[in-house]
């Protein structure tokens, strides 16, 4: 993501996900999908991320969505080399698998809604999940996240 996400090639790539069924937040029948406000968030030797505003119109209603998208370089390799014969190598796939396996425990992770592969759409695989709202805390508590895991 050296520059800024494009918002109509990105809402053009979430229709189209959403049509065969491989993002399943647009249901088919919605209408005036638009993306706004994309924010670069962070970037770094791995991954960049960026947030944005999905809107679109169901039933009459307007749908909003707070979204952030995690692009990743297909040159950095696994920072470790260990993994099991029947695992995806690729960090993205695995980040993926993991925050889904986590939500299906109930641990508080965002969701996680795509892993795109496929770099030709824009130039890298990415995920895209929900953008969480920070909360101040003084304290962390370490004791509850122990607890947890």
């Amino acid at each position: 993501m050296r520059k800024l996400l494009d918002s109509k090639k990105l809402e053009d790539y979430l229709r189209l996900a959403s049509q065969y069924g491989y993002f399943n937040l647009i249901p088919k029948e919605a209408s005036n999908v638009r993306v706004s406000n994309i924010t670069k968030m962070s970037g770094g030797m791995t991954n960049n991320t960026c947030s944005f505003l999905l809107t679109f119109t169901q039933q009459g209603f307007e749908q909003r969505f707070d979204l952030v998208m995690k692009a990743y370089s297909e040159k950095v390799g696994l920072w470790s080399k260990v993994h099991h014969a029947d695992e995806d190598i690729r960090p993205y796939v695995r980040e993926f698998e993991v925050l889904r396996s986590l939500e299906s425990v109930d641990f508080p992770v965002p969701q996680a809604y795509l892993c795109e592969c496929d770099s030709i759409f824009f130039g890298y695989p990415f995920l895209i999940m929900h953008k969480e709202k920070v909360i101040q805390q003084s304290v962390f508590p370490m004791d509850c996240f122990a607890a947890t895991l």
